[in-house]
């Protein structure tokens, strides 16, 4: 399954989405699917908040939206999160998921990805 196809609930305030965290990652960004959620890398450790407060970063930088619109709604303690963007549309996180599925020859996407410092399909 493709992050393209992932489930987003829109509501007034935004989009929200389920999201698998992956903490001491080697590489930092998104990995891919798990089930219905994206599964995000980082290279935090899961103490005092470090891995939520950089899967927030990742987000942000994957979306182009300040970190301060990026909210752990459910399972701040745990690896299965749910995660609220403020401002953003169903259809333009779609678009931007779609973008990042895209295969890994398109320039464009490779040079957006790495201003980011984001990974996508990391080994």
């Amino acid at each position: 399954m493709s992050i393209a196809t992932l489930p987003l609930i829109a509501d007034a305030a935004g989009v929200r989405f389920r999201v698998r965290a992956v903490p001491r990652a080697r590489r930092q960004g998104l990995v891919g699917r798990y089930g219905d959620a994206l599964r995000v890398a980082v290279r935090a450790a899961a103490e005092k908040g470090r891995a939520n407060e950089a899967l927030i970063e990742v987000l942000a930088g994957v979306f182009a939206v300040p970190a301060s619109a990026v909210q752990i709604v459910a399972g701040a303690g745990g690896r299965d999160k749910t995660v609220a963007i403020a401002g953003l549309g169903a259809d333009a996180a779609r678009s931007r998921l779609a973008e990042l599925a895209a295969p890994a020859g398109a320039v464009a996407d490779r040079a957006a990805r790495a201003a980011q410092g984001c990974a996508v399909g990391g080994r």
